[in-house]
């Protein structure tokens, strides 16, 4: 009589664990991880997705990064009424590095089990203005520090920037290590250093002296350059003159920024 008491109390210990833990909560994840292209590149943060299998809803994601040796814990998800998760990255989260990264996803079932994504390789892209990076200079000023205002159509728009000599005469190149995609800015002549009839000239020129690409500048008219394809260029510069010798003209660019993968030499 023992031992069929011994069998039965065995039977009644694997029935509760059966009813107490649903097959959902001790589930073997399959994890699924990837990185948006566009985003990455966007300069915003990467888009980390994926999804469960088993599909389970509101269920933590943990979203890791190899760093220093190490994976780090970074940011978490929950997953949707149909397993999947996306979180968008923040420049902070990713301690304002740029450059190849690599990241993970894992999920923890009820049962205490880690179950972790492939690991996933992403360049992450950011935005630096030029104003900080080191340049070779002619007749131009860069300015960072607030004291050389841009003002076109009597709008304020920056101060940070690139600003043309009183004649108009300016010129800049950087060294981009072939480490950015894109130019993002905005042009202009400065109301308050432009004549009346002052014209300008901008151009932005790629590895070499050729310039493919320019815009005539009259006052009080702001054109802006869409993020411009550089194509992972070795040098990039800006050169300025004034169209109508009579007027004295201020060629600007405000907020120029480049798109890469590198942190370059700063000023």
């Amino acid at each position: 009589m023992r031992k069929f008491t011994v069998i039965l109390s065995a039977a009644i210990v694997a029935l509760t664990t059966a009813v107490t833990m649903s097959p959902a909560q001790a589930a073997p994840y399959t994890v699924s991880a990837s990185i948006s292209t566009t985003s990455a590149q966007s300069g915003d943060g990467p888009v980390i997705k994926g999804s469960l299998s088993p599909a389970t809803p509101n269920k933590t994601v943990y979203l890791d990064r190899y760093v220093g040796g190490a994976w780090t814990n970074i940011a978490t998800d929950t997953t949707d009424s149909n397993g999947r998760y996306a979180e968008r990255l923040t420049f902070d989260e990713l301690d304002y590095d740029l450059g190849s990264m690599k990241f993970r996803t894992r999920v923890i079932n009820n049962a205490g089990t880690t179950y972790k994504s492939s690991t996933v390789t992403k360049t992450i892209y950011g935005w630096i203005n030029l104003a900080y990076i080191y340049a070779s200079s002619g007749d131009s000023l860069r300015f960072v520090d607030g004291n050389h205002e841009l003002t076109v159509d009597t709008n304020y728009y920056a101060d940070e920037g690139w600003r043309s000599a009183d004649d108009g005469v300016g010129y800049t190149k950087w060294n981009l290590q072939e480490k950015c995609l894109k130019l993002r800015a905005f042009a202009g002549l400065d109301d308050y250093e432009s004549s009346t009839g002052a014209v300008g000239k901008l151009y932005v020129g790629q590895d070499g002296t050729t310039y493919d690409y320019s815009k005539t500048l009259y006052q009080y008219q702001v054109k802006v350059f869409d993020t411009l394809n550089l194509h992972k260029t070795q040098y990039l510069s800006f050169k300025s003159k004034r169209l109508n010798l009579d007027e004295n003209t201020v060629v600007g660019v405000g907020e120029p920024e480049v798109l890469c993968s590198k942190y370059l030499p700063s000023e």
